[in-house]
């Protein structure tokens, strides 16, 4: 069961990845990375500052799994 701060801390951070999206076509969204999911063997959806993200893209390199954009 969660908090009522972690509850209210998610809810923040859904509303402030809204806002920094902006207007989209979500149809378009979700089918381009329902193209890249199944064309691929590996996908990896990260942010460039999250030292996780990092590590995980690292790993996979060095794996010999090229990494795009």
């Amino acid at each position: 069961m969660l908090t009522r701060a972690v509850v209210l801390l998610l809810q923040g951070k859904k509303a402030l990845a809204k806002m920094q999206a902006g207007d989209y076509d979500e149809a378009a969204v979700r089918t381009r990375l329902e193209n890249l999911i199944t064309t691929r063997p590996v996908v990896v959806f990260s942010f460039s500052t999250c030292p996780f993200c990092v590590k995980v893209r690292r790993r996979v390199g060095r794996r010999g799994v090229l990494a795009g954009v």
